[in-house]
């Protein structure tokens, strides 16, 4: 089943909510926030502002989830790709509070910005649009697979490893605003 705008959608709830099929395809959604654990198995999410995911989210499709009016995307508690690619498009923040892995791919769109509160691991390639803010002691961006393209500015008080199997693009400033306190490019 699909669910489809206008209007916000709150979800608080103890369990996992499944969102077993596109979520604002037709008609985008005026925000989304779901406070648990999520499973994304429809494809699309489409919202006019913001995404809020507080908990886990899992996903079981490859997946799009688009701001349309650039409100912030925050996937809190991190994600666990299943194998699925996950691109991101916003004009506002992407927020990865914990750790994302097992993605076959990661984009997030140019327009927006990063924030990355945990580590990022794809069998594919990894890009990041965009500024990106590292968050904590240390970080590390991984692609068994692909390269990792970081395409804005990369700031943040923190130890990078990047790791790559097909090469790596940093093609903006690195440190102009927050010095990183490592850089290792594998």
């Amino acid at each position: 089943a699909t669910v489809d705008g206008p209007g916000a959608l709150a979800v608080d709830a103890a369990g996992t909510t499944t969102f077993a099929g596109a979520v604002g395809a037709t008609t985008a959604l005026d925000s989304l926030a779901v406070s648990g654990a999520t499973a994304l198995q429809g494809g699309t999410v489409r919202t006019q502002g913001a995404q809020t995911f507080g908990g886990l989210v899992t996903l079981g499709a490859a997946t799009t989830l688009t701001s349309l009016d650039g409100g912030d995307i925050d996937l809190a508690s991190g994600l666990a790709g299943g194998g699925r690619a996950l691109t991101i498009n916003t004009a506002g923040a992407t927020r990865f509070g914990a750790g994302v892995s097992g993605l076959a791919s990661l984009l997030t769109d140019t327009p927006g910005s990063n924030e990355l509160g945990g580590n990022i691991a794809a069998t594919g390639a990894i890009t990041l649009g965009g500024a990106t803010q590292l968050l904590g002691a240390t970080r590390t961006i991984t692609s068994t697979g692909g390269a990792v393209a970081i395409t804005g500015t990369l700031d943040g008080a923190t130890a990078l490893t990047v790791q790559s199997a097909t090469g790596t693009s940093l093609a903006n400033e690195i440190g102009a605003n927050t010095a990183l306190a490592a850089l290792t490019v594998n």
